[in-house]
């Protein structure tokens, strides 16, 4: 039981620097792909806006709408840089916070991994010194339900029905 406990702290703990860093480097390529935008737009507005129009004409629209968007949405630089960084690199900014994502991802992957370990738990508090059939049939049945339950919370937030969110 012990190493079963000490396994998944472990694990967690490498789940959330795992989380942390990547998040890190995630907001970090971003901002510096915004920044080279915006020095783009600042040094040569003609090419960007020419990349805008050749992606909205590609999306289907008439060359001459496609200028006259770009030309309403590069009054607004900020707005314009925006724009750029979704349409052009597909890279949409978040509010994502490193810490709080890694703490979130250490507790949940600890909750979710030390549940099967409830019934060798209250075993061994209730003296048994050896794991019997039952126990390991009552670990299944435990796991299978948080299973169940982060499922079903999954299609809670994702919109999809819980019968296809339970793993």
């Amino acid at each position: 039981m012990a190493l079963g406990i000490s396994s998944m702290i472990g694990d967690g703990l490498g789940m959330a620097v795992a989380d942390y860093l990547g998040t890190k480097a995630d907001d970090e390529y971003m901002t510096q792909e915004e920044n080279r935008e915006r020095r783009e737009i600042e040094n040569d507005i003609d090419a960007e806006k020419a990349e805008m129009v050749h992606i909205y004409t590609e999306m289907g629209l008439e060359k001459g709408a496609a200028v006259e968007i770009v030309d309403i949405l590069s009054q607004n630089k900020e707005g314009f840089l925006k724009i750029m960084m979704i349409e052009e690199l597909q890279l949409i900014a978040g509010d994502e916070n490193p810490f709080t994502n890694s703490i979130v991802t250490f507790f949940a992957f600890a909750l979710f991994g030390l549940t099967p370990l409830i019934p060798t738990i209250i075993a061994q508090t209730q003296g048994a010194t050896i794991l019997t059939h039952s126990i390991f049939i009552y670990t299944i049945a435990v796991a299978a339900f948080f299973l169940g339950v982060l499922g079903f919370s999954k299609s809670m937030v994702g919109g999809l029905p819980w019968y296809i969110s339970i793993p």
